[in-house]
């Protein structure tokens, strides 16, 4: 994967990559230069030469500004490839979930990915192009610095040569502890993302219930956690920089003594040491950026396999074909199918037809399984046995984009993004006003909308945060109307309306039922009473079938659900 990434995403910017490269060679070559000055400046002030100081001055300060400037430069050029080459693996990321099964898609928490959208991607970028440039930078840090090094004392360069290997060792005895503790930092990150997700997306349900404090308390407990998971992590660091300083402090004070006997035998001069001192200062940092990249890419790792876990999850096939194109719908029928989510069976060898247009309504209990039913039709999710069949022929045999093209499907919650009505309604298609006015005329939509200041252009909001529960249906079937299918697969659209809502609603879906076949699903009788035929589905089957009139004459369990909601009403 990582191999991948860096063709994929960091090849094409190479050019950048070069020109980046060429300002960190200019940039470093003229800060490697100052320290040697500095020196000399140094030493002609001990030897008293004052007059000569002025030039090496003036020289120190143009390498200063022209190295500030070449390093403002870099860093502009460096954040934007970053920031570039982030959005990049973002894009094809948020692709890639959008592209993915329902079945896969189960496997996440919302939050988890948004958090390796977010977050993940933009660890990756940067510890790449850290590492792409730093390497070269440190690469040609080292080689300046000790030319200078051994040009100013080749007895401290001996003592720095003979000293490293031990300089960073104790960065490397934590590298796997380290790994262990940041996958578990990420892991709880995501649990963070994902209840934050849930409290953001229900404040309706929030308020309404008064869950302030128990959402308060939830959030002081996950929090709590954090700083424990956390303490963990820093923990370990302090540990990683205890060992590292103790390690430079010894270090250092070994190099000064032997220095001082140097200069205390003239074979060093002071300013020398300075410049010497600021040398090895580079190569210590240099060194201490190479053990950084090693915990950097450790991390990334992390980061990496995380995001390659989605891009190996398997992606549902949504191009439009001509090939086994579906047309008009005009009958449907599940023989023997069974299907559960994870381990919990929710249908078991259920058998089901419907011949020819009309208005078929699916009814039980909580949990028997007939949202499911609407999602296999749609390929959402696959059954582990038995077949669907759509005029006759297997519905795993059609082209999938031309399969969902053909059915219109209405969930409880309307799905409206934070758009104009007219985009809501078309979802981008061309559609001309006229037509669009129709529409809205046969849903009830017209006055609602030439109410609005903007009329068809005015912004719903997020959700449809304008709209009444009543008008979201509305936009919702109007929608499917100019999709113009002949399945339409209605979940539960009428349990948030009044009766006059309702009343109106289960109107023009009888209209509709003329010349299309609409399957309601609903735990309201008054909504399906008027149905072809009603499906009572119970343990997942089918246990009854007929009119609304003969269910309640021949099953105990439809009358049962009958006179409750007759009590209800």
């Amino acid at each position: 994967m990582d191999r991948e990434i860096l063709k994929k995403y960091f090849a094409p910017k190479k050019f950048t990559l070069i020109g980046l490269s060429i300002l960190i060679l200019f940039g470093t070559a003229i800060g490697s230069i100052t320290p040697y000055i500095f020196g000399k400046v140094i030493d002609l002030i001990i030897s008293g030469r004052i007059s000569s100081i002025l030039i090496l001055m003036l020289l120190m300060l143009l390498l200063e500004i022209i190295g500030a400037i070449l390093s403002s430069i870099e860093n502009y050029f460096g954040s934007k490839v970053t920031l570039e080459i982030s959005n990049l693996i973002k894009i094809d990321l948020f692709s890639k979930i959008i592209c993915m099964g329902m079945e896969n898609l189960d496997q996440y928490t919302k939050g988890e990915l948004i958090n390796r959208i977010e977050n993940d991607t933009s660890a990756i970028a940067k510890s790449y192009l850290d590492f792409i440039t730093g390497i070269f930078q440190i690469v040609i840090s080292v080689i300046v610095s000790f030319y200078f090094a051994i040009l100013l004392s080749q007895e401290l360069t001996v003592v720095f040569i003979l000293f490293f290997p031990i300089l960073y060792g104790g960065t490397m005895i934590f590298k796997k502890k380290y790994k262990q503790s940041l996958e578990r930092m990420k892991e709880f990150t995501d649990k963070l993302w994902g209840f934050t997700n849930e409290v953001f997306g229900n404040f309706e349900g929030l308020k309404s219930n008064v869950l302030e404090s128990f959402f308060q308390k939830k959030m002081g407990v996950m929090f709590t956690e954090s700083e424990r998971v956390s303490k963990k992590f820093f923990v370990i660091q302090g540990e990683m920089n205890f060992c590292q300083n103790a390690i430079n402090a010894i270090f250092d004070c070994f190099m000064l003594g032997v220095a001082g006997i140097l200069i205390s035998n003239r074979k060093l001069s002071i300013g020398n040491y300075v410049s010497f001192n600021q040398y090895i200062g580079t190569l210590t940092q240099a060194t201490a950026q190479v053990m950084s990249f090693v915990v950097g890419l450790t991390a990334c790792r992390v980061s990496v396999q995380r995001v390659e876990d989605i891009f190996n999850e398997p992606i549902e096939d949504v191009s439009l074909s001509d090939k086994n194109k579906v047309g008009t719908i005009e009958n449907i029928k599940f023989e023997s199918v069974t299907f559960g989510y994870q381990d919990a069976l929710v249908l078991k060898g259920l058998n089901l037809t419907l011949n020819g247009a009309g208005m078929y309504a699916v009814v039980g209990k909580n949990g028997c399984g007939k949202s499911t039913l609407l999602k296999l039709l749609l390929r959402l999710y696959r059954q582990s046995a038995g077949n669907i069949f759509i005029n006759g022929n297997n519905i795993k045999n059609f082209n999938l984009a031309n399969l969902r093209q053909q059915i219109s499907y209405i969930p409880k919650n309307s799905f409206l993004l934070n758009e104009t009505v007219r985009f809501n309604i078309t979802l981008g298609r061309k559609v001309d006003d006229k037509s669009l006015a129709e529409i809205c005329r046969k849903v009830d939509l017209v006055d609602f909308i030439e109410s609005l200041p903007h009329k068809y252009e005015e912004i719903i909001g997020e959700n449809g945060c304008i709209l009444s529960s009543g008008t979201k249906q509305k936009f919702a079937i109007a929608r499917a109307m100019l999709q113009n299918t002949t399945l339409w697969l209605c979940d539960e659209i009428t349990s948030d309306l009044d009766g006059d809502v309702e009343k109106k609603i289960v109107e023009i879906l009888q209209k509709l039922a003329k010349d299309k076949i609409i399957i309601i699903i609903s735990h309201k009788l008054s909504t399906i009473d008027k149905s072809n035929m009603i499906f009572l589905m119970h343990d997942g089957c089918i246990e009854e079938a007929g009119t609304n009139k003969e269910m309640i004459g021949r099953s105990c369990l439809y009358r049962q659900m009958f006179e409750e909601s007759l009590n209800i009403s």
